[in-house]
This record gives C-alpha cells, sequence and structure tokens, in this order.
C-alpha cells in the first residue's frame, strides 16, 4: 500500500515528518484496523509503519472509527467535536498506545520491497508527491481468503510534525472517507513431473513464495 500527498513543496521542508494513516473497516463485521505510515522529509527510505487495532465500544458494541483522528466526536454531544487524546499532546510514535499492536504481532512492514511501480510523480508545477510505503506480507499456503474480494470502508488522514519529538502538528488534508476494494486473490496451482517425465495434474503447492498487498491512496493539495 502507498499514501501519497501531492502537494506544494514550500509548506514542506527537511526533517519536517510527514504521517500517513488509513483506517480499514471490514463492510459485515465491521473489523477495523489502522495502518499508520511515517516518512521524514529529505531522508530517502525513511519508512516506518504502526498498526493499531479498534476496539468496539462497551455499551454499544459499535467500532471506535475515530481512534487516530485528530478530532473526535463529543461524549453525549449531538454536534461539536472535541481534540482526541490518543494523539494530540505526544510524540507521533507513541500515540494510541493501547491500540498499537505489537512488533511481534504486526505483518506489515515499512518500505518498497513489494511496490509493484513507484507511485506517480505530481503533474502540477510547484508540488511534490510525498508518498509513504508499506506492504502486508502474505504467504500463498495458509493465507485467509475471507479477507479479499471485499469493498472495504477507508478513511484516510495526513499530519505533519516540525520533527521526531514533536508533539503537535499540521493537518495537512482533512480525514476523507471512500472504499477500497481488495479483489480475489487468484487460485495457486503448481505443475509436477510424474515418473515418466509427464506432466501431472496441477495441485496445490507448498510454496513459500510471498504475495503482497498493494494499493495506492492519493490525496494532493494544490496553490490556486
Amino acid at each position: 500500500m502507498s499514501l501519497t500527498m501531492d502537494m506544494p513543496t514550500n509548506l514542506v521542508k527537511d526533517g519536517e515528518v510527514f504521517y500517513q494513516y488509513v483506517t480499514v473497516t471490514h463492510p459485515t463485521t465491521k473489523a477495523t484496523e489502522t495502518i499508520g505510515c511515517s516518512m521524514t522529509i529529505g531522508t530517502d527510505n525513511s519508512y516506518a509503519v504502526d498498526v493499531f487495532t479498534h476496539p468496539k465500544d462497551a455499551a454499544t458494541g459499535a467500532v471506535i472509527l475515530n481512534s487516530l483522528n485528530s478530532m473526535v466526536p463529543a461524549a453525549n454531544v449531538a454536534d461539536p467535536d472535541v481534540a482526541n487524546p490518543n494523539v494530540t499532546a505526544m510524540k507521533y510514535s507513541v500515540q494510541a498506545a493501547d491500540l498499537k499492536q505489537s512488533v511481534e504481532d504486526t505483518v506489515w512492514t515499512a518500505g518498497t520491497t513489494h511496490a509493484p511501480t513507484a507511485a506517480a510523480e505530481s503533474t502540477i508545477a510547484g508540488n511534490k508527491a510525498y508518498t509513504c510505503y508499506m506492504y502486508k506480507e502474505l504467504p500463498k499456503i495458509g493465507r485467509n481468503p475471507n479477507e479479499f474480494g471485499i469493498t472495504y470502508d477507508i478513511q484516510v488522514g495526513f499530519r505533519l510534525y516540525a520533527n521526531a519529538d514533536a508533539t503537535t502538528y499540521d493537518t495537512a488534508a482533512a480525514p476523507s472517507t471512500a472504499t477500497l476494494e481488495l479483489k480475489a486473490l487468484p487460485e495457486f496451482t503448481k505443475t509436477t513431473t510424474d515418473a515418466d517425465g509427464g506432466a501431472a495434474a496441477p495441485g496445490s503447492g507448498a510454496s513459500t513464495m510471498i504475495m503482497s498487498v498493494f494499493v495506492t491512496l492519493f490525496a494532493f493539495i494544490a496553490l490556486i
């Protein structure tokens, strides 16, 4: 997966940290997680990824979808929002600690290892496409087919920190909602050779080859 913010270069400077996140919700089970990707402006391959599992509200059973948004609905108030205590007044690296998956449990990895192609460059004069790359490795044998052939509900957000130690941030773009389709993966077959040298019928092979989920999410800001 890559998250890209296309924005004017004069709005950022080297050393600042661009933090981008996408919250993914299963349309039926409502199981929800957020994948956050950080990158340091001006430093190549500085990608880092965090994964957050969203709990359900104890009273209503509803999944808490806003755990990484800058603002969240105020409790028992119909209209106003309040600053999210999971992310405000703290460094991005320690936000929402109660929701963050441990390194041992996280199956997402930051970097471009399985990126099919680099994200497109900006076509807007004075802009640059700032892209953070991460991927989820999937074994061909043992993957969960129920995760595919589904259109997920997603929410994407972008924040900019002055540096890795900053506890305040600018919201580069308001969180936006969309859908994301993960197509069903093709069946894996393997052709083997029988004792007579002929081709045996295809069957499932015990390959350890890794597949990766890789989609691109894109937003842009242009100075008019």
